[in-house]
C-alpha cells in the first residue's frame, strides 16, 4: 500500500485515528512506513477547513468505521469524489452500509480481518478493497525500547494538565479526556514500582468491554497513557511507555488487541481474549494465530 502511494508522486495528507496508546503504536507505524518508503506526508489534525480535492488523503487505521457519525466515516465522507486517492489504512469496519455504497472508485480500503473484508465486499459500491494486517504489527519493539523516551516524567505530566485546561467547549483537547489527578497518582506510583511482576491483567474499562467482571488488579493500561494524536513525539513516549510498562512482565492476560500485538512483538506469554464485538478474535485467526505462538486465544 505504501509503494501505491510513493507512485502517486503527492504529499501524503495523514489523519492518524484519535485514540488511546494502542493508536500510538498504529500512528508510529505509519509516519515509520512513510519513511521507509521515501513517502512525503505532512499530517493533518482537522477536517475542518481542509480543500481534499486533487490530493492523496490517508486515514490512519483502527477500528473507528462502526458508525456513519465516526471520525473515520466523516473522512470518507468528506474526501470521496473529491480526492485524487483516499486511502483507509488497515481497519476493522462494521455497519456503515449506506457510505460504503456511496465510496467511489478514487478509495481504497483495506481491512484488517476476514469479517470486515467481507462486510464491506457485501455492501461497497466501486471502491477498491484488500486484506491486510493491523499496521503496528509492523514496529520493532525492541528498536523503540532503544531509544531515549522522548519526554521527561515532569514533561508529560505538564502535558497532560494543559490538555485538562483546554479542554473546554469549543476548545480542541490536545490529549485524552481523563482526570488530571489520577493520571498523576498513577504516573508517580506506577512509576516507582515499575509494576514488575509475573503477570499483567489487563482488561478494557471502555466501551468494548464484555459483561464478564473485572479480575482484581485489574490495569486498563492503554486507557491510562496520554496520546497526542497529531503529535509523532507524542506517538513515540506513548509507545515507548505501553512497551516499558509490558516489558516487565511474564504474562499478559488481556482483551486489548494492541496489548497483546505489544506484548507479542516483545515475545511474552499472552492469553488474549474476547472484546465485546468479533475484532480481537479475527485479527488473532487473521494475524496473530501462526506468527505469533506465544499467543493463545482463551474463550472464557
Amino acid at each position: 500500500m505504501f509503494e501505491r502511494l510513493r507512485a502517486e508522486g503527492q504529499i501524503v495528507h495523514y489523519f492518524p485515528n484519535p485514540g488511546n496508546a494502542g493508536d500510538a503504536l498504529i500512528m508510529l507505524a505509519a509516519v515509520r512506513l512513510f519513511s521507509k518508503y521515501r513517502v512525503p506526508y505532512v499530517i493533518e489534525k482537522t477536517l475542518v477547513g481542509f480543500n481534499p480535492a486533487g490530493k492523496v488523503v490517508v486515514y490512519g487505521g483502527g477500528g473507528n468505521l462502526g458508525s456513519e457519525s465516526s471520525p473515520a466515516a466523516e473522512f470518507l465522507t468528506h474526501c470521496n469524489s473529491k480526492s485524487s486517492l483516499s486511502v483507509l489504512l488497515p481497519h476493522t469496519v462494521t455497519g456503515c452500509e449506506q457510505l460504503l455504497r456511496s465510496l467511489g472508485p478514487g478509495t481504497v480500503l483495506y481491512c484488517r480481518e476476514v469479517p470486515s473484508y467481507q462486510h464491506v465486499v457485501a455492501h461497497a459500491g466501486g471502491c477498491e478493497i484488500a486484506l491486510a494486517e493491523d499496521l503496528a504489527l509492523q514496529l520493532d519493539a525492541e528498536e523503540i525500547l532503544t531509544r531515549s523516551p522522548p519526554f521527561s516524567v515532569a514533561g508529560r505530566l505538564l502535558r497532560r494538565l494543559f490538555s485538562d485546561l483546554a479542554n473546554r467547549p469549543g476548545r480542541q483537547a490536545l490529549l485524552p479526556k481523563g482526570p488530571t489527578v489520577s493520571y498523576f497518582k498513577d504516573e508517580l506510583l506506577r512509576t516507582r514500582t515499575l509494576y514488575r511482576g509475573d503477570c499483567l491483567i489487563c482488561m478494557r474499562s471502555d466501551h468494548e468491554r464484555t459483561p464478564t467482571p473485572v479480575p482484581y488488579g485489574n490495569w486498563d493500561l492503554p486507557a491510562r497513557i496520554p496520546f497526542a494524536y497529531e503529535d509523532v513525539r507524542s506517538a513515540e513516549w506513548a509507545c515507548h511507555t505501553l512497551l516499558t510498562r509490558v516489558k516487565h512482565y511474564r504474562e499478559v492476560r488481556t482483551n486489548r488487541l494492541h496489548v497483546t500485538i505489544a506484548a507479542a512483538l516483545l515475545g511474552k506469554s499472552v492469553r488474549m481474549y474476547a472484546n465485546s464485538y468479533y475484532k480481537n478474535r479475527a485479527v488473532f485467526e487473521f494475524s496473530l494465530r501462526h506468527r505469533f505462538p506465544c499467543v493463545q486465544w482463551e474463550d472464557s
